[in-house]
């Protein structure tokens, strides 16, 4: 998956990029390119669970989505945390070095949003 979208090129925003690669994965899901809107989606979605951070996997997707005017991000998890799949309205796809502490530090102190991660329960 993550080797998919690094090779796509794409030039969305984040959510507009997760949503591609979610639909050409075969994965139902509502198409949209903002966070805050995406966050609602999965939130009522039966098909997506909202699962501890500590127990995020390879394919779970981490959002920390938009409140008001502070951008947020979403993206795919690469093994088990350490990564994250993510775009850029500016630079297309790319596979961005996210740590579970980078992640924390930008989106929850530096920007104060929270930060879910959403499994995908399958048929």
């Amino acid at each position: 998956l993550g080797q998919q979208v690094c090779q796509t090129g794409l030039t969305h925003a984040c959510a507009n990029t997760v949503s591609s690669i979610m639909e050409d994965s075969g994965i139902p899901f509502k198409k949209t390119n903002a966070t805050a809107q995406m966050y609602k989606n999965l939130n009522s979605d039966p098909n997506w669970v909202k699962i501890p951070i500590n127990q995020a996997k390879k394919g779970d997707l981490i959002i920390s989505p938009t409140s008001g005017n502070t951008i947020g991000h979403v993206g795919i998890v690469l093994n088990d945390g350490a990564k994250n799949i993510g775009s850029s309205s500016r630079g297309g796809a790319f596979e961005s070095n996210y740590t579970r502490r980078s992640w924390d530090t930008v989106f929850n102190e530096r920007k104060s949003l929270p930060t879910y991660i959403f499994r995908y329960k399958g048929n």
